[in-house]
Parts: C-alpha cells; structure tokens; sequence
C-alpha cells in the first residue's frame, strides 16, 4: 500500500487509530507490531512509521485496530 494511500485509510478510520511517539528511529513496522503482538494487544489491522522524504523514521506512527481491541493478560 502507497504512503498516501495509507494516510487516506488512517484518517477514514480516525476512531480506530492509535497514535505512537518516541519511536526509536531504527523501528519499521514489522517491529512495532511483533512489539505490540508481544504486549498482547491483538487485531492490528495496518501500522504506518511516518517517515521524512529520504525514507528515515520521524519517530512516530499510527496503529490501525479492528472496532474491538483485544488485550489478551496472560
């Protein structure tokens, strides 16, 4: 999915998105969601790290999550 493709998803689905900060710049989604899976928060739909126009991380993103979040304590 293209970035504005993606930012267009997010935004029609403000009420279902988390917003993430103080990312560590070396975080890509791949290791958010298997952060996040590891937290036990499930139904991850889409994650997006805002990046800068030469690819590098801002340190933040977005967390799409299905209508009901499931938060599995173990």
């Amino acid at each position: 999915m293209k970035k504005s493709q993606s930012i267009t998803k997010l935004r029609e689905n403000i009420k279902n998105v988390l917003f993430i900060s103080n990312l560590p710049f070396g975080t890509d989604e791949e290791k958010l969601k298997m952060f996040l899976e590891k937290e036990n928060i499930l139904n991850i739909l889409d994650i997006l790290i805002v990046r800068d126009d030469s690819g590098k991380s801002k340190g933040f993103g977005f967390v799409e999550i299905a209508d009901e979040v499931i938060i599995h304590k173990s």
